[in-house]
C-alpha cells in the first residue's frame, strides 16, 4: 500500500479561485496555549498559500484568553 505524498502548496492558485479560509477555535480559559495555537493556524494559512482568518470564539473565559486573542 502506497501513501500519497502530502502537498504543502495547493495544486491550483488559491488567488485564482478566490477561496478564503476561516479557522475557528473554541476557547474557554486557554491562556496557556492560545497564542501558540493562533500562531500555528496563521502559519498553516501562510504555508498553504491561503487567504483567511483565525477566529477565536471565547465562551466566557476568566483568565487572559480574551486579551491574548
Amino acid at each position: 500500500m502506497k501513501i500519497a505524498p502530502r502537498h504543502t502548496k495547493p495544486s491550483r492558485s488559491v488567488a485564482a479561485t478566490g477561496l478564503e479560509l476561516s479557522i475557528v477555535m473554541p476557547c474557554l480559559n486557554e491562556a496557556e496555549t492560545l497564542a501558540r495555537c493562533i500562531q500555528t493556524a496563521q502559519q498553516a494559512l501562510e504555508e498553504g498559500g491561503f487567504t483567511g482568518e483565525v477566529v477565536v470564539a471565547d465562551n466566557g473565559s476568566t483568565d487572559a484568553s480574551v486579551a491574548i486573542a
